[in-house]
């Protein structure tokens, strides 16, 4: 097994697979250029990343985004990683390809300093909480996005 960036025909797998979960009413051909056009603008280009977990033959067994956001905890600077958009197709389900592949991802941002985790769900959180993950209330955190000057742009608590 093998975890890659997700990119040509396998990405387009993946879509595939996601598309009828979270197209939001676009067309096939729609979702698959509006997921390129994430990748492709100035701030998806070096903080979205869609990595896969795939089998020897390059069968796709997992999926997942990885985001890098900026972030001030308790007046460190730093970044987050944030996970989202995990998938398994159905068939792999239930042996432990999205865990693992979660695993790697949080290995991986560990080892290159991120401050903390943050995984985005549109599931129960039971899965994620066996990963140690611990479901908070979106009341609970403060988000204020900045624009490129520094100003907020965008404050929700």
């Amino acid at each position: 097994m093998d975890i890659v960036l997700a990119q040509g025909a396998l990405l387009d797998r993946i879509l595939d697979h996601t598309f009828e979960l979270w197209h939001e009413g676009l067309s096939r051909p729609a979702y698959g250029r509006w997921n390129e056009g994430q990748l492709r603008t100035a701030w998806g280009a070096g903080h979205l990343h869609r990595f896969a977990l795939v089998d020897d033959a390059g069968q796709l067994l997992a999926t997942a985004k990885r985001y890098r956001h900026s972030v001030r905890i308790d007046g460190r600077r730093g970044w987050m990683s944030g996970i989202g958009a995990v998938f398994t197709p159905p068939e792999q389900r239930g042996r432990g390809h999205a865990s693992r592949l979660v695993e790697h991802l949080l290995e991986q941002a560990r080892a290159e300093g991120a401050l903390a985790a943050a995984l985005f769900s549109e599931i129960g959180p039971a899965f994620y909480e066996r990963l140690g993950f611990t479901s908070v209330p979106f009341t609970d955190v403060t988000v204020r996005v900045m624009q490129a000057g520094g100003a907020p742009a965008v404050f929700v608590r």
